[in-house]
């Protein structure tokens, strides 16, 4: 399970406080996507790609499917991220 690992993050994640949000990639287990989030518009290999983007979520939410959309249009991308 990847955690967060900004400092903010870590705060919005930590269950020790009850205004916790819990990250939705660890609440399903129908994941698809790579594991990561940044790519650099392609530069960053999928090994080595880190996610920065996340979907929180609080309280009584079911969490069916997370993905991270990777498509792209040959060597073009929409964004530095996924």
């Amino acid at each position: 399970m990847r955690r967060p690992t900004t400092s903010r993050s870590r705060i919005l994640v930590n269950p020790e406080d009850n205004r916790h949000l819990t990250d939705s990639r660890n609440m399903t287990a129908l994941r698809y996507g790579p594991e990561g989030s940044w790519h650099d518009f392609g530069r960053v290999p999928l090994e080595k790609m880190d996610i920065i983007d996340y979907i929180f979520v609080k309280g009584k939410i079911e969490v069916l499917r997370q993905g991270i959309l990777s498509e792209q249009k040959g060597a073009l991308y929409p964004s530095d991220h996924y």
